[in-house]
């Protein structure tokens, strides 16, 4: 066959005992591959929000932070109140940001107040009892009796959201990894459609400290 600068052999070259062989042809340029990761990211989530007991802030806070950094409401009521719950695991000046973002502008001190009570009787009871290592904040099914179904009924530019909540606590003297769950336990909200989205106007959720003798009505004795 012929080269660029005459011919060009294939086979053994004599006195050197060398092979040559001919240039194997241009490969054609291959198709872009198309990225995979929001097929990935869709499937986790659906495994999260199925399973209940797998920490969503593993894999929805990244999400969420971009969201909300872009200044963007939610696509949907029930996805403010999740981008709202999944700041709780972020107690710094930084989640009280984000979860403004997800609050309509005028409501944001009111329900920052319940997410600032509820947070400051977590860290109050866990420091109150030192043989709990920790608490972590999930999503959940609901406990028998109450309401079957999480989601939102929506009512044009209004919509009441339903999710439940569950707390695991970690002791001491427990295996690592494994805890106590309270249950799921509702939180409520009503979000308003703006014109970037949808924003929470307020919430109704069940406090960190319950009442002695009514189980339902909180997460810890305190």
């Amino acid at each position: 066959m012929y080269g660029d600068r005459g011919t060009v052999v294939a086979g053994e070259v004599i006195d050197h005992g060398h092979t040559v062989l001919a240039p194997r042809p241009p490969r054609p340029p291959r198709r872009p591959r198309r990225p995979r990761w929001p097929w990935v990211v869709s499937m986790v989530w659906v495994l999260a929000l199925l399973c209940g007991g797998v920490p969503t802030v593993w894999v929805g806070v990244p999400i969420v932070r971009d969201t909300l950094r872009a200044g963007e409401g939610a696509s949907s009521p029930f996805s403010a109140l999740l981008q709202w719950f999944l700041t709780f695991d972020n107690d710094d000046s930084d989640g009280e940001r984000l979860a403004d973002r997800a609050v309509v502008a005028l409501q944001r001190a009111k329900v920052a107040k319940a997410r600032a009570d509820f947070l400051a009787s977590k860290r109050d009871d866990l420091a109150r009892h030192p043989e709990v290592t920790g608490a972590s904040i999930t999503l959940s099914g609901p406990q028998p009796g109450m309401p079957p179904e999480a989601g939102y009924a929506d009512r044009g530019t209004t919509a009441n959201v339903l999710m439940y909540v569950d707390v695991s606590f970690y002791y001491r003297d427990m295996p690592p990894l494994m805890g106590s769950g309270s249950g799921g336990l509702p939180w409520r909200a009503v979000a308003h459609k703006q014109r970037d989205g949808w924003r929470l106007y307020s919430i109704d959720i069940t406090p960190y400290c319950g009442k002695l003798g009514e189980p339902m009505s909180g997460y810890a004795k305190c």
